[in-house]
């Protein structure tokens, strides 16, 4: 695409310069060929600069984006759907009907995270491999990350 806008400037200034009065230089990289800059006039255009990570786009890291804010619990990332991490943990859920121990807050803080980093839904399992924090769910809280 960028060749082909070039190709055009380059056309239409060769056009226009056959029909001045005086004959003008072709032109170069070096030299404008009009007032408005095109892209051949433009300075090579420098790597985007990184914005703060997010997983927004399927295939992310997002494991190693969770490891990163220091969660090193996180043993393992599936993406199920873009934008759906289930976050295999090595916390076991204390279970029995006990909610909101020490280990469901961590696992919270884990799930909090991903959404932080664009997931739309996440599953965070304990280290038995069973759903413990869902966010998304209707059943469960929607848009809060819920201990189930």
């Amino acid at each position: 695409m960028k060749r082909l806008a070039i190709s055009l400037a380059l056309v239409a200034v060769l056009a226009l310069a056959g029909c001045a009065a005086e004959p003008e230089p072709p032109p170069t990289a070096t030299t404008p060929s009009s007032s408005e800059p095109t892209p051949a006039d433009t300075p090579s255009e420098s790597p985007t600069p990184t914005p703060t990570p997010t997983a927004e786009a399927a295939g992310t890291d997002w494991r190693a984006l969770l490891v990163a804010q220091g969660y090193t619990t996180v043993e393992s990332v599936t993406e199920r759907e873009p934008g759906w991490p289930e976050i295999q943990t090595g916390i076991e859920d204390p279970g029995g009907g006990v909610i909101g121990s020490l280990e469901a807050q961590v696992a919270i803080e884990i799930c909090n995270a991903a959404v932080a980093l664009g997931a739309t839904r996440v599953t965070v399992l304990d280290i038995d491999g069973s759903s413990w924090i869902l966010y998304g769910h209707p059943a469960y809280g929607g848009n809060v990350c819920t201990e189930v």
